[in-house]
């Protein structure tokens, strides 16, 4: 290799680093800030009457221990994909977990206990708002970013 060419390839290299750092910065530019970060709502059909639920009152719920609402429906749990913040929230904040394979076990557990005859289920955010849409008693944890119309679910909100 001549001497231009070893200088005419650093060259291209340089370039390359200089993209890869840009294209590095672009995505940095374009993922959310921790202030900026998908919220987590919970969401129920609209025509459950409840205004709002503490953590304490999900608690009871995810946990299995309440299973109707105070308006006699059954409750029907819909849990967020594990990848996702409404997952944390649920693991951290709801069940005072640490990992999402904590609440798998929970519910695994409940089953062969025979305490529910299946676990909930588990949907991406537009099945599950699909799904609380079409059953009055179902309520799912989601990323309020991902809520595009309250046409068809409510939000209740979450009280600490």
């Amino acid at each position: 290799m001549t001497s231009v060419s070893v200088h005419a390839a650093r060259n291209r290299l340089g370039w390359m680093r200089w993209g890869a750092a840009l294209a590095a910065l672009a995505l940095l530019a374009s993922t959310p800030s921790d202030a900026a970060k998908a919220e987590p709502v919970a969401i129920v059909h609209p025509d459950n009457p409840t205004a709002s639920l503490s953590i304490q009152q999900l608690r009871l719920m995810y946990a299995l221990y309440k299973r109707s609402w105070k308006h006699g429906e059954r409750i029907d749990l819909v849990l967020p994909p594990s990848d996702r913040e409404a997952m944390d929230f649920l693991v951290t904040r709801v069940f005072r977990k640490t990992r999402p394979d904590d609440i798998a076990a929970y519910y695994v557990d409940a089953v062969f206990r025979q305490k529910i005859p299946k676990a909930p289920r588990q949907l991406g955010e537009r099945d599950a708002i699909a799904f609380v849409a079409s059953h009055p008693g179902a309520i799912a944890i989601i990323d309020r970013s991902d809520l595009t119309s309250l046409d068809k679910v409510r939000i209740v909100a979450i009280d600490d």
